[in-house]
C-alpha cells in the first residue's frame, strides 16, 4: 500500500544475509533515518548490526531474531524494513518479536528492497542487472551499497516507496511459542575460534559530546569483537573480517562543543533529527545482547581508554545494568600505555596518539573519518595486529 500520514517511514532498516563460509553466514542491518538521507549524500548518523553465525533455517533464530529486535526499537518509529526477496521465507521469527512489541502494527513495515529500487526508476535508469552489480560477498558492504545508491535518489525513492503491514497472518503458532517460551541463554557460540578457551578482544571506542575534559557524554560508541586466536593469525588487511559489529549514535542530551562538531561532525541538531535516544535500558539492552554472543574471558580495548572511554561508559552504564549484565566479570585494557612501553624499550621519542601510531606504521594509508567511532575502532585494530606485542604489554584490569 501506498505510504500515508500514518504509514510513512521515518526510519529505514536495510536487512540482507551473506554466506562467507559453508557452514556460516552475515547478518547486516543498517538503519538510517529518512530526513538524514534526506539531508546529505552521505550519512553521517548510521547504526550498524553485523553479525555472524552458523547457517540455519529459518536464518533468524529467536535469539538473533531478538537481538535485531531489540536494535530496530532504537530506530525511530514508523520504520520500514527493507530485504531481499530471497529472505522473504526466513524473517518469521523477527516478524514475531516486532509483533510482540505494543503498537507495532503502526510502528513496522515492509518493503522488498528490489520492487522499491524498481518503483523508484533507479533499477530502469542503470538497467536490469544493475541491482545484482550492487551485490558483493558481504551483506554490510552489500547495504552500505545500496544505501549510498538510494541517497542519490533519496527523494523518488521516499515517495515511492510501498510498504506493508507486519504479516502477522503468516506468523507460524511454533515461532510465538517458542518465543515465549525459550530461555534468555547469556552465550552463544558464534565464531569459528571461539572455543571458551581463549579471550575474547572487544575493542571500543567512544565519541562525545565535548573533549575529555569538558563533556563526558557519549554521542556514538562502535564495538568490534574478535578471538585473539583469530587475531593473532588473520592477514591485516582483512583484521575485521568476520568479526561482530555494533555502531550506535546516543543522544547526549546536552549541548556539543565547537571543538567535538568538528573532530566527529555529529552536532545536537543532526542527533535530534534522527531522534537518537540517550544511553537508557533500550541501549544498553542491544550492547548486552552483543556482548552475550562472546565467550569470556572479554577484555575491551581502547586508546586511552582508562583517561576516557572505560570511565565514560563506567559513569554512563552503572545505574543501568543488573547483577547478571555481562559487563561484570569483563576486563579492561588501555592500549595507549603499552605503545608507549614498547616505544621505550626501543629508547624512541615517538607519539603515540592513534593518528601517529598508525601513521607510523601504514605510512602509504591516509586515514579516513578520524574521529568517527567506527573508524577509530577499525585503526586501533590494524595497529594491534601490526604490533602483536602490545597484547603481551597490556594491564588488564576488572571493568566492572
Amino acid at each position: 500500500m501506498r505510504p500515508d500520514h500514518n504509514t510513512k517511514a521515518k526510519s529505514l532498516a536495510f536487512v540482507d544475509v551473506t554466506k562467507t563460509k559453508e557452514d556460516e553466514v552475515e547478518l547486516s542491518v543498517i538503519a538510517v533515518h529518512v530526513e538524514e538521507l534526506k539531508a546529505t549524500k552521505k550519512p553521517r548518523i548510521v547504526d550498524k548490526l553485523t553479525l555472524f553465525f552458523k547457517k540455519q533455517r529459518p536464518m533468524f533464530s529467536t535469539q538473533i531474531a531478538k537481538q535485531v529486535a531489540h536494535f530496530l526499537q532504537l530506530q525511530a518509529k514508523p520504520l520500514c524494513l527493507l530485504y531481499d526477496k530471497d529472505l522473504i521465507n526466513d524473517m518469521t521469527n523477527l516478524y514475531a518479536e516486532l509483533l510482540f512489541n505494543r503498537d507495532a502494527s503502526e510502528n513496522y513495515f515492509v518493503c522488498e528492497l528490489q520492487a522499491a529500487l524498481t518503483n523508484a526508476r533507479i533499477i530502469r535508469s542503470h538497467g536490469n542487472n544493475f541491482y545484482e552489480m550492487l551485490k558483493s560477498s558481504s551483506a554490510e558492504v552489500n547495504n552500505l551499497a545500496i544505501l549510498s545508491k538510494i541517497s542519490q535518489y533519496v527523494l523518488d525513492f521516499i515517495d515511492n516507496l510501498e510498504v506493508s503491514p507486519l504479516p502477522a497472518s503468516e506468523l507460524s503458532t511454533s515461532a510465538t511459542k517458542e518465543r515465549s517460551c525459550s530461555p534468555d541463554t547469556s552465550e552463544i557460540q558464534t565464531h569459528t575460534g571461539l572455543d571458551g578457551t581463549d579471550e575474547t578482544l572487544v575493542f571500543v571506542d567512544l565519541e562525545a559530546a565535548g573533549l575529555p575534559e569538558e563533556n563526558r557524554l557519549i554521542t556514538e560508541l562502535c564495538m568490534i569483537a574478535i578471538n585473539r586466536r583469530d587475531l593473532v593469525q588473520r592477514n591485516i588487511s582483512k583484521v575485521t573480517e568476520n568479526c561482530d559489529k555494533l555502531v550506535l549514535v546516543i543522544d547526549p542530551k546536552h549541548s556539543i562543543t565547537a571543538t567535538a562538531q568538528a573532530l566527529t561532525h555529529l552536532t545536537q541538531a543532526t542527533i535530534m533529527r534522527s531522534e537518537k535516544q540517550p544511553i537508557n535500558k533500550d541501549v544498553i539492552q542491544v550492547i548486552e545482547d552483543y556482548l552475550k554472543r562472546h565467550r569470556k574471558p572479554i577484555c575491551f580495548l581502547a586508546h586511552g581508554g582508562n583517561r576516557f572511554d572505560f570511565g565514560v561508559m563506567r559513569s554512563q552504564f552503572r545505574g543501568l545494568l543488573d547483577i547478571s549484565s555481562p559487563f561484570r566479570g569483563c576486563k579492561c585494557a588501555d592500549t595507549l600505555p603499552a605503545f608507549r612501553t614498547l616505544s621505550w624499550s626501543r629508547m624512541r621519542r615517538e607519539r603515540n596518539s592513534l593518528d601517529a601510531i598508525y601513521e607510523r606504521y601504514f605510512p602509504s594509508d591516509v586515514r579516513q573519518d578520524t574521529h568517527q567511532a567506527e573508524s577509530d575502532v577499525v585503526s586501533l585494530m590494524k595497529v594491534v595486529r601490526f604490533q602483536l606485542s602490545v597484547l603481551d604489554l597490556l594491564n588488564k584490569t576488572i571493568f566492572m
